[in-house]
């Protein structure tokens, strides 16, 4: 359903190329114009060695839990090309809603997923969850993933085993129309889906648009990455979806697009 509430608002899409396209859809749909400017690009490793051996114990595995769509589509690659599936008796765990359905459709019964906390938070507050110690549970995800989750297992005496089977590279080439409009401050709304994306964003623009992104508006998804943008300095808001998918993202850009038009009023 076509709608004008994000009439005359930039928003700059920052998702890898691969899973930007809803998102932009979205901003479209509610009038907006998405500039697209991936910040990641995902690359899959399925030979290293970590991950072989971890691979080599999937048979035995009681937990498996995927982290992200990318951590699905990348697992399940990496188990494939060594010939490999999880056991029937393996629970798992998907970490939010897309990874959860990202499963379903390979045919693998999801036990449990958060629906409104996220990460070991929102596992923890799983009646499904409960007594991981002594329990072996494989963690599919990116490299440098969020160690909370580990930390977490570790500390209630579980056996983990890591799977890192894709890297977040950052990409070679900046549109040069993307350098410009932010050198001309004309993007209303940035989002950022991941800590690694901020980390990018500074490393690909020129410095000379520095200083607008930091007095940007930022659309995020979840509260770490909010404070690791305050720690950079953000001067602009920092607004947070209430849930880690592309409609809230978008959802929480038309409040602030209400907010901006109603203050303008006033």
């Amino acid at each position: 359903m076509q709608s004008n509430e994000l009439k005359g608002m930039k928003v700059l899409v920052t998702r890898p190329a691969h899973q930007n396209q809803k998102l932009c859809d979205l901003v479209r749909a509610h009038g907006g114009e998405p500039v697209v400017f991936p910040l990641i690009k995902i690359e899959p490793t399925y030979a290293h060695d970590p991950l072989l051996k971890a691979l080599t114990w999937i048979d035995e595995i009681d937990i498996a839990i995927f982290v992200s769509a990318n951590a699905v589509t990348h697992g399940l690659g990496a188990l494939r090309a060594q010939g490999q599936t999880l056991s029937e008796l393996t629970q798992v765990f998907a970490v939010g809603a897309t990874t959860a359905l990202m499963l379903q459709a390979a045919g693998i019964r999801v036990d449990g997923v958060p629906r409104v906390l996220s990460g070991a938070n929102g596992l923890r507050a799983l009646p499904t969850f409960r007594n991981v110690s002594n329990r072996r549970v494989v963690v599919f995800r990116g490299n440098g993933g969020e160690p909370s989750l580990l930390e977490w297992l570790k500390k209630e005496g579980a056996r983990v085993f890591v799977a890192e089977t894709y890297r977040r590279a950052m990409p070679i080439q900046v549109n040069p129309a993307v350098i410009e409009l932010c050198q001309q401050a004309t993007i209303d709304v940035i989002t950022l889906t991941s800590i690694t994306s901020v980390k990018h964003l500074f490393a690909l623009l020129p410095d000379t648009t520095h200083r607008m992104l930091k007095n940007a508006t930022v659309v995020t998804l979840s509260q770490r990455i909010a404070r690791y943008c305050e720690n950079k300095g953000w001067q602009g808001s920092i607004l947070v979806a209430d849930e880690a998918n592309d409609q809230a993202l978008v959802k929480t850009i038309v409040q602030y697009g209400d907010t901006v038009r109603q203050s303008s009023r006033s």
